[in-house]
């Protein structure tokens, strides 16, 4: 049972990792920021495997909701990144479309 409780703590330090570098993320280090959470996420699931492999469904159950309530948290964090990229976005298109229309405006005048 003890490995399988220093499996549950290492699963728990992967996803504190994992928050963290969600934490981290702005527009220059987006894409090494998520190979590190994908590769953090792909240890998660070999330990959660081998758990699954060698102990009774209960305890696996038991770190399944550990992981899932992490999970949560971190997709919470995740998406709020997404919705200021994409008020981001929609700021930058409005103001090209009020470029454009400014242009129109100065070749009618002429």
């Amino acid at each position: 049972m003890e490995n399988f409780d220093n499996n549950f703590i290492e699963i728990g330090k992967y996803l504190n990792l994992i928050a963290k570098e969600v934490n981290t993320i702005t527009n220059d280090n987006l894409e090494i920021k998520l190979k590190n959470v994908n590769s953090y996420i792909k240890q998660i699931d070999r330990k959660k495997k081998e758990i699954k492999e060698n102990s009774t469904k209960d305890y696996y159950a038991v770190v399944c909701d550990a992981i899932h309530n992490e999970v949560k948290q971190i997709s919470v964090k995740f998406d709020s990144i997404a919705e200021v990229k994409k008020e981001n976005i929609r700021s930058i298109s409005e103001e090209l479309a009020k470029t454009v229309n400014k242009k129109k405006l100065i070749n009618y005048q002429r």
